[in-house]
């Protein structure tokens, strides 16, 4: 499991190093068709995605999609949505608004979750390749909005893993209501889209997440991310804090 951790000296390198990660992306020519990249919230990601927009770069990919990995249930201007705060990205870099995916906050958050899974199918059904999911880990070890780790099968079909496509039979498969969350309704993408990203970086630097990714890398199976992690072959954590090199090894 250690193998899977990225080290930076500080914060500000590991931010720097998103940065770089996502303009990378953003801006190379798509090998397996036009590409979705997921962004998640959190405050060191979202000044990423600011400086993003303040200084894009000169050509994105064309046909390129955005999706949230999950946001709180709250209007657009509310200080707690993400989508507030990512969509000035989206416009900076040319990505109209019908390519950004988000949950509907408008909507009741079951419906807002249905209404979430069409349109991740959408970019799926149409061969898109899921090609970049950036993920944060919270201090309890949820990731998305998923909060609890029957959420995420302890084992997936490896065949359906990291292969730039979600395998599902119906749109509700991707995408879920998370029930209230520090006192807001959440709504996010299912382990079934995370699982499918042919990359992700869970990006956890600050002192705050030390004892959990500890933790996470001890006992993956007890926390979401740790289940994502296990299960993902090309799956990160970057962090800036000093992890226990024999973590994980039973």
């Amino acid at each position: 499991m250690t193998s899977k951790v990225r080290s930076f000296s500080d914060e500000a390198s590991a931010a720097a190093a998103l940065r770089e990660e996502l303009v990378n992306t953003l801006a190379s020519p798509p090998e397996f068709g036009p590409r979705v990249v997921m962004l998640a919230g959190g405050t060191t990601p979202l000044r990423v995605y600011g400086q993003i927009a303040e200084d894009p770069p000169d050509l994105v990919a064309s046909g390129t999609w955005l999706l949230l990995s999950d946001d709180r249930h709250v209007p657009h201007e509310d200080e707690r949505s993400n989508y507030g705060k990512i969509h000035r990205m989206a416009s900076s870099l040319g990505i109209s608004g019908s390519r950004v995916i988000y949950p509907d906050p408008e909507l009741p958050p079951a419906e807002s979750a249905s209404d979430f899974g069409i349109h991740i199918a959408t970019p799926a059904r149409s061969g898109a390749d899921f090609a970049l999911g950036i993920l944060g880990i919270g201090a309890d070890g949820h990731t998305a909005s998923l909060f609890s780790p029957d959420l995420v099968p302890a084992s997936k079909d490896a065949a359906t893993i990291a292969t730039g496509t979600p395998v599902f039979t119906s749109p509700d498969e991707l995408a879920l209501a998370a029930g209230v969350q520090d006192g807001v309704e959440r709504v996010s993408v299912s382990a079934t889209v995370l699982l499918c990203f042919r990359r992700l970086v869970f990006f956890a630097p600050g002192d705050a997440k030390g004892e959990i990714l500890r933790e996470i890398l001890r006992t993956p199976h007890r926390y979401p991310a740790g289940r994502i992690l296990m299960q993902h072959p090309a799956a990160e954590i970057w962090t800036d804090q000093t992890l226990d090199p024999d973590a994980g090894a039973d």
